[in-house]
């Protein structure tokens, strides 16, 4: 135990010896090269040139099989102690855990998180899904990119500018056989530690249903190469970790007839579901809308948002939300990082915003125990 508390250089020192000197002579020469390469990176070396600060950058954004080919060499020859070592080194860590959200970060440590390792290649340019998790509430996947004549800026970088200029716009479709998913889609960057990789999030949309499992085709489109990518992996929802709230009730103020549809909580995610409706009888979503005063609408749709708190008070900070109108009325889905602590109650907190106020809406509020 004495030697986790030593700085990482000297750990590396100590456990690089004797299983270097067991293998293999262009092996150990590669290991020894990395080793140098990460003494330099470490806090508190001297830069020595501009040159070392040049291989600092390309050695964390790096795909390249050179690389990659260490990283195994790494996983399937080293100790258990020198893994856990070097799982410490940033560029060395899962994308989720740098860069992910606090669900997305404990996601590994729950046995949530699915190594898909597919790649997919069109003219000099390969696609790569590394690493998934889907709790049942949403699907959140690393999809990053390769190409030997890539720009400067990073994978999101590019994606969101060939999105605004190009006719064929960068899109991800999802399938589940040959039936497209009606799913919105968002995108987190992979940051500096992994800037040619995105974080994908769908499947949480408004008003989606899907069964506990099935296979899912994920097509991608980007606008510099002229075929599709398809990507093809099973997905299972973890039903036995999650909770459902539900209720009947519903409250209503200002013509703003509200219901709770659901209530998803699981370790990585809390997922709510309201209903907004017209007055008894009135199946009309346009005169639904027309009832609901001014004040609660942005350029004509309904713009109300949710707080979620526990019995102490702490609000969860939510990651993704989107809201649909059609039929007979409204439904907004919303999900927030998980609970810490699984809380005895919850309070639901409908607001408008106003500029950079929430103007909250008391009368549509919900208390519900969690069981």
């Amino acid at each position: 135990m004495k030697d986790i508390q030593l700085p990482i250089d000297q750990r590396l020192e100590q456990l690089r010896e004797p299983y270097i000197s067991e293998l293999p002579e262009s092996v150990r020469n590669r290991m020894d090269r990395t080793y140098q390469i990460i003494d330099e990176m470490l806090p508190g070396r001297k830069r020595r040139s501009r040159k070392n600060r040049w291989l600092r950058r390309v050695l964390i954004s790096t795909a390249g099989v050179a690389s990659l080919g260490i990283v195994m060499i790494f996983s399937g020859l080293a100790s258990p102690a020198i893994a856990q070592t070097l799982k410490q080194i940033p560029f060395m860590n899962s994308v989720f855990k740098l860069v992910g959200d606090l669900g997305l970060q404990t996601a590994g440590e729950k046995g949530m998180v699915t190594s898909v390792n597919q790649r997919v290649s069109h003219k000099g340019v390969t696609l790569t899904i590394s690493e998934m998790m889907y709790d049942g509430s949403r699907l959140s996947l690393v999809l990053s990119r390769e190409d030997a004549n890539a720009a400067k800026e990073s994978f999101f970088q590019l994606w969101n500018k060939q999105r605004m200029l190009s006719k064929r716009a960068n899109n991800i479709d999802f399938y589940m056989g040959d039936k497209q998913i009606n799913t919105g889609m968002g995108l987190q960057p992979g940051g500096e530690h992994a800037p040619q990789s995105i974080i994908v999030t769908a499947l949480d949309s408004a008003d989606l249903e899907l069964p506990d499992s099935f296979e899912m085709k994920m097509v991608v489109y980007l606008a510099d190469v002229d075929e599709n990518y398809e990507f093809l992996f099973p997905i299972k929802k973890d039903t036995e970790r999650t909770i459902i709230l539900k209720t009947s009730e519903t409250k209503s103020h200002d013509s703003i007839n509200m219901t709770i549809d659901r209530v998803e909580i699981t370790p990585i995610t809390t997922r709510l579901l309201v209903g907004v409706h017209g007055a008894s009888g009135e199946e009309d979503y346009c005169k639904m809308l027309d009832a609901i005063p001014d004040n609660y609408k942005v350029d004509g749709f309904l713009n109300l948002e949710f707080d979620i708190e526990d019995e102490q008070g702490n609000e969860q900070n939510a990651i993704a939300g989107n809201g649909s109108g059609e039929g007979k009325g409204m439904v907004f889905s919303t999900s927030y990082e998980p609970f810490k602590v699984k809380p005895s109650f919850i309070i639901i907190k409908p607001f408008v915003r106003k500029g950079p106020d929430k103007n909250y809406i008391p009368q549509l509020e919900f208390k519900l125990p969690v069981r």
